[in-house]
């Protein structure tokens, strides 16, 4: 579930999701206290594809899977990182993959939205 989305708890006693504030918020959903320097860029590039994919009105579809894609990348470079500064074990493997994975990320990202 979203860090964004709340419980509710009125049917059965049972937690249900209730939607997040909005599908931008949705699609976008990045919980900055697990974010670093290293990806800022990556977090704002999918900030603003989430904004257009939000408001695109053919391959809607694709564009929404995309940002996700995005987004779980993101998501698993920043563990990455979070194993090279706990992870006393693999420490150089980890700083060589998170490294070689954010750049092709950024350049994906932003060579789809913004053509040349």
């Amino acid at each position: 579930m979203p860090a964004n989305a709340e419980k509710d708890t009125t049917q059965n006693g049972s937690p249900n999701e209730i939607a997040v504030s909005s599908f931008f918020d949705y699609l976008t959903d990045i919980d900055s206290a697990d974010g670093f320097r290293a990806t800022d860029v990556i977090k704002y590039l999918i900030q603003t594809i989430g904004h257009d994919a939000c408001s695109v009105k053919r391959n809607s579809l694709s564009t929404y899977e995309l940002v996700q894609a995005a987004r779980e990348n993101y998501e698993a470079i920043n563990g990455l990182i979070r194993l090279v500064d706990t992870d006393g074990e693999n420490t150089w493997e980890n700083f060589l993959k998170y490294t070689k994975a954010i750049d092709p990320l950024e350049e994906y990202i932003f060579q789809f939205f913004f053509p040349h």
